[in-house]
């Protein structure tokens, strides 16, 4: 913006750089004059109580207690630039320096709506009020809280992502959304830390979430109060690098409810998956989408019964639960006693319409959730990672992600990891000379009397795979053998535990694996 003539100007030298953007930041070469003002100051930074906002504020406003601390001082981060003397006696340097404070100040805002709003107890209390463990746990497996201890990363992630994302702006801008994801990661891991959560029984689980919402209102505060002291924050970045290339110059209000509701589906998404994880819920998939290639059908997929995903390869995948002891069931035929395949639990409360309201069943409800997310999510960490994806693998997946300029928290709850159900792929079973009983059962629709037959190693027509899968999907001791009734009878039969191939009741072979 050329200079306005004379010092006439309203509200003095400052006026003639308002309303800026990225452009006229990276023009006047404010990342530059930034990181020359933080070497020549260093004194002054380090020797102020508020470090880098206290002493920028008192050197280019004349304002010692400008410190844009969370701090309960609403007033510690205004802007005021209109004929304030200090900032328009800084000759040239007027220019950069009110960019620099109008991009903090917005900063400050951005992240304080996001504490803000995670203030709400309503928000936090609702994981125990909706009790998403009662309605998506059932299963006597043992209870296993080393499993649950992953959902601590996963929503430590889940902060950073929401941190990083929830201003489109800066979406693109690679250094500012590595250093707001690696330092809000960072914080909510700290502060989940020093919350005193256990997950001995289903109640804990609630209870801890709560607990979780709060750790991450604290964590924005921690944010928020090292970038403007002037701290390292997560993978040894400052404030610095936040403001790189001028895009908080110009961010406008957003709507941080809908951030904070989103990053709510996406907490609620991963409790979900590790209850799921400990049950017996996996997904069978690689198949034609079309159910034409002789391995059996769901039947109904044009039905809201059957959840499932047609990927971008024309390949199905099916979520499915192994429900044991079908004989407690009225109409459940005998002779499927050691189980049955049907929606996992609370499934079908998921959706909008969830099926079970669509057939007249009582809430509670969770419409913001997509059952086929579930799905989504697993196989694209699948592809990644097989069913050894971690939330170790996501952090680091993410970061890897979005420093090519993609934005995975457009894909919401589907986004790659989220959710890491077991995954057993059988595309090489499907293409090949499958030899052992009833490949024409593999795939079955959900219902007591509709059991699939996987009488040989399905999963990636691999021993090893298969052995692998079964264990992820918790069929061990007590479930050793679910999908093998009647294989006996159509020929080759496969024991996965013990690796034996048996046909008319002899053992005419057997896979060795590791």
């Amino acid at each position: 913006m050329a200079p306005i003539s004379g010092g006439s100007a309203p509200c003095g030298r400052v006026s003639q750089y308002y309303n800026p953007t990225p452009q006229s930041w990276q023009h006047a070469n404010t990342d530059g004059w930034l990181n020359a003002w933080w070497t020549a100051h260093a004194a002054q930074r380090t020797g102020n109580s508020n470090g880098f906002t206290g002493a920028f504020g008192e050197w280019a406003l004349g304002e010692p207690d400008w410190s844009c601390q969370i701090s309960g001082n609403e007033n510690n981060c205004n802007l005021n630039p209109c004929d304030n003397q200090v900032l328009n006696g800084l000759g040239n340097g007027t220019q950069q320096a009110y960019y620099v404070a109008h991009a903090i100040s917005n900063l400050h805002g951005y992240i304080r709506g996001l504490e803000d709003a995670f203030q709400s107890s309503a928000i936090s209390s609702s994981y125990d009020q909706d009790a998403i463990v009662n309605n998506f746990w059932w299963d006597d497996n043992n209870w296993d809280p080393t499993v649950l201890k992953e959902v601590l990363g996963a929503i430590g992630t889940i902060l950073g992502l929401g941190a990083a994302f929830a201003a489109p702006a800066i979406a693109t801008e690679v250094g500012a959304v590595s250093a707001l994801y690696s330092g809000a990661t960072g914080a909510a891991n700290t502060a989940i830390s020093q919350k005193d959560i256990t997950f001995n029984t289903a109640a804990d689980m609630g209870h801890a979430m709560s607990q979780f919402v709060l750790a991450g209102e604290t964590a924005f505060i921690s944010l928020n109060n090292a970038l403007m002291h002037g701290d390292g924050i997560g993978n040894s970045a400052d404030i610095r690098q936040v403001l790189q290339n001028g895009r908080w110059v110009n961010i406008t209000d957003m709507d941080m409810k809908k951030t904070v509701h989103t990053m709510m589906s996406m907490m609620q998404s991963a409790m979900i998956n590790y209850l799921w994880r400990m049950q017996r819920v996996f997904i069978l998939g690689g198949a034609s989408c079309g159910e034409d290639q002789g391995i059996g059908g769901t039947g109904s997929k044009n039905q809201d019964n059957i959840i499932w995903w047609c990927d971008n390869k024309g390949k199905a995948w099916y979520l499915f639960y192994w429900q044991k002891h079908a004989n407690d069931q009225d109409t459940a035929d005998t002779n499927t006693d050691n189980g049955w395949i049907a929606r996992p639990w609370g499934s079908d409360r998921m959706g909008n319409p969830p099926y079970l309201e669509t057939t007249g069943g009582s809430g509670p409800f969770w419409k913001n959730l997509n059952p086929s997310d579930a799905v989504i999510s697993s196989v694209k960490a699948y592809q990644v990672a097989g069913n050894n994806y971690t939330t170790s693998t996501w952090n680091k997946r993410m970061q890897e992600i979005f420093s090519t300029g993609v934005n995975p928290w457009s894909e919401g709850t589907a986004m790659e990891g989220l959710w890491t159900i077991p995954v057993c792929d059988i595309s090489a079973t499907v293409g090949s000379d499958y030899d052992y009983a009833y490949k024409q059962y593999i795939l079955q629709p959900y219902g007591y009397n509709n059991k699939p037959k996987w009488c040989g190693p399905i999963c990636g027509n691999d021993p090893s795979q298969t052995i692998a899968f079964y264990q992820k999907a918790n069929f061990g001791k007590g479930f050793s053998h679910p999908f093998l009734d009647d294989c006996s009878e159509g020929g080759k039969t496969w024991d996965w535990q013990t690796g034996d191939i048996s046909q008319g009741g002899n053992v005419v072979g057997h896979t060795v694996h590791g």
